[in-house]
């Protein structure tokens, strides 16, 4: 298990999985995130990315983060080209196992947020998120133990936590392919 030093949890964790939806709109790679809704029963109100619990009927899980996607943004699962896949990442609070996969739209989705779940849709160019303003990290104590983490501001957007760990790896991961280009060209 992807467990945090320190912080063993009684209960095996839920599993979870995401999607980093890649696309461009307006001369920029877009990715996307949602702002959950307060009506959910976990994450209330904070930025993440379409994605949910893996369903004992998903066929693992690229094919819940696929779901979760149509569920959560109606962006259909064939319209998904799966390009990569991140180390998964737990929560320290929540006890959560999150799988994180990277998938490329050839065109920037109609967006249709569920309103029970998503507040709002947020699309933010990967320019801003590789741009070294936008992030600060943090020493937070979490359940006695310090933890370092990565806040990205876009607007009034503060995307941390799990998601914040998914995007600095992401990036991270962008940053050192050799030969990509400025636009991230498709």
């Amino acid at each position: 298990m992807n467990r945090p030093p320190g912080q063993p949890h009684a209960a095996p964790p839920r599993e979870s999985a995401v999607l980093l939806a890649l696309y461009e709109r307006d001369d920029a790679v877009q990715l996307l995130f949602i702002k959950r809704t307060h009506r959910v029963g976990l994450h209330k109100g904070e930025i993440g990315f379409p994605g949910g619990r893996i369903e004992p009927d998903d066929d693992g899980p690229l094919a819940a983060a696929l779901r979760e996607a149509e569920e959560e943004v109606g962006i259909p699962a064939q319209d998904v080209e799966p390009i990569g896949t991140l180390p998964a990442v737990s929560t320290i609070v929540t006890n959560m196992l999150i799988y994180p996969f990277v998938g490329r739209l050839a065109t920037p989705p109609t967006l249709i947020p569920s309103p029970f779940e998503v507040a709002e849709t947020i699309e933010v160019p990967l320019p801003i998120l590789l741009d070294p303003a936008t992030r600060h990290e943090e020493d937070w104590i979490i359940r006695g133990v310090e933890r370092r983490i990565f806040v990205y501001r876009h607007g009034p957007y503060d995307i941390w936590g799990a998601t914040g760990r998914i995007v600095q790896d992401f990036l991270a991961r962008l940053e050192a392919w050799p030969a990509r280009p400025p636009a991230f060209a498709w």
